[in-house]
């Protein structure tokens, strides 16, 4: 799991499609030259993340990144 997986679902949940736009990704900063291509490639790919939020949930120590 990656970084950005693990900080957006913990903060924002599972991915939903009524609920989360690019305007969510933009409120969170990766890289320091972030743009909107890259928050949206970050959407893009936030999408396929559905039902990993138990993932993010587990004690540290089980946690593999």
């Amino acid at each position: 799991m990656r970084q950005w997986q693990v900080v957006l679902t913990a903060e924002l949940g599972d991915y939903e499609d009524d609920v989360h736009t690019a305007g969510d990704i933009s409120e969170f900063r990766f890289v320091e030259e972030q743009t909107e291509d890259m928050e949206l490639a970050i959407l893009d790919k936030f999408k396929h993340c559905k039902y990993v939020r138990h993932v993010v949930e587990l004690p540290s120590t089980l946690l593999v990144m």
